[in-house]
């Protein structure tokens, strides 16, 4: 009987730990699946305001700018005198080079130093052979943290 009682006992301590495995990985998909739906429910804006947030985090005084009538410019930034206009795409599909046209009005229209287009979808063909030629720089948001050193900026006077 000892022997029935704590094969019992062990077996009910697998059914609890394979209930909590169960359990943790109905809620990772839970989680998955709100992220999902936010990213789905994400608009432009929102993109644009973590594009300038994380701007901000690294120094730069940015604003976002966005709306009807910006000239391609989402966000404006400046960092020891030198300005950045950004055009900020948060599309599943790589951008193209109306995108990068944007950015290049943007800067001609804010007399601004650099200019650039964030993705993270990439970009085609067309919008990185644009760039090249423009100068425009092509982003993720990861790129964002190293803008300083990319545009070999000074330290703030």
């Amino acid at each position: 009987m000892a022997y029935t009682v704590a094969h019992s006992l062990l077996d009910d301590r697998r059914y609890q730990e394979r209930y909590k495995r169960d359990l943790a990985a109905k809620q990772a998909k839970a989680n998955v699946q709100k992220y999902r739906d936010a990213v789905k429910r994400s608009d432009g804006t929102s993109f644009e305001h973590s594009c300038a947030l994380t701007l901000a985090q690294c120094g730069w005084n940015a604003k976002k700018r966005g709306g009807s009538g910006d000239c391609g410019c989402d966000v404006m930034a400046t960092y020891a005198g030198y300005r950045l206009v950004l055009q900020c795409k948060d599309t599943a599909k790589p951008a193209g080079s109306l995108a990068v046209q944007q950015a290049l009005a943007a800067k001609a229209r804010y007399n601004a130093d650099y200019a650039g287009v964030v993705c993270n979808a990439g970009f085609t063909p067309a919008a990185q052979d644009l760039a090249h030629y423009t100068r425009v720089e092509l982003l993720s948001s990861r790129d964002l943290f190293s803008l300083r050193k990319r545009f070999r900026l000074p330290e703030r006077k």
